[in-house]
């Protein structure tokens, strides 16, 4: 059995389209090309372009994405302790008019630290936005892949051209709110 196996399988060498790898090749070269001009032409017109790096390669991509991911937690937990802080100083406003006093501006919350609108808006908006180029990114290189691997699959070959027109949308438009 182990020997028919062998026999069916062991020899057998897996071969590359050469001419369709090249396509592939060429054609990724040319959009990466394509998207970094995009890229450039938008960071003329504004100091608030998001950083697109078309050079990165998978693995940077998916570290940049888990830095998105923990700023985005950082983000979460900033706005938790405001909340926490704004209880506090609810609290103590009760307190003081419960008493007869005044309680003092310079103790509300957002006199003293990060305004929740910033976070919400900014912050929070800032770093999705991050995180949508960069998975989009990470689906070409790896579509990118795959395809010069299996450039007859239909499904991936779809995915990746519409992955190009995101990309490509992104590219020129992707900045940050201020």
């Amino acid at each position: 059995m182990k020997s028919d196996h062998e026999a069916d399988f062991g020899r057998k060498v897996y071969k590359i389209n050469e001419s369709l790898l090249y396509k592939i090749a060429s054609e990724m070269e040319a959009f990466w090309q394509k998207a970094e001009r995009l890229h450039q032409q938008h960071q003329a017109m504004s100091d608030l372009a998001l950083e697109i790096e078309v050079n990165a390669i998978y693995a940077e991509l998916a570290d940049a994405a888990h830095l998105s991911v923990k700023d985005i937690l950082s983000l979460r937990d900033m706005l938790i302790g405001n909340d926490d802080a704004m209880g506090r100083y609810i609290a103590s406003l009760r307190s003081a008019l419960l008493s007869g006093g005044v309680a003092l501006i310079d103790e509300h919350p957002k006199t003293s630290g990060p305004n929740n609108f910033e976070l919400l808006n900014l912050g929070i908006t800032n770093t999705a936005t991050k995180l949508s180029v960069l998975l989009v990114q990470m689906e070409l290189r790896f579509l990118e892949a795959h395809l010069k691997l299996n450039p007859l699959d239909a499904a991936s070959r779809s995915r990746l051209d519409k992955a190009k027109a995101r990309f490509s949308e992104l590219a020129a438009s992707a900045g940050y709110v201020d």
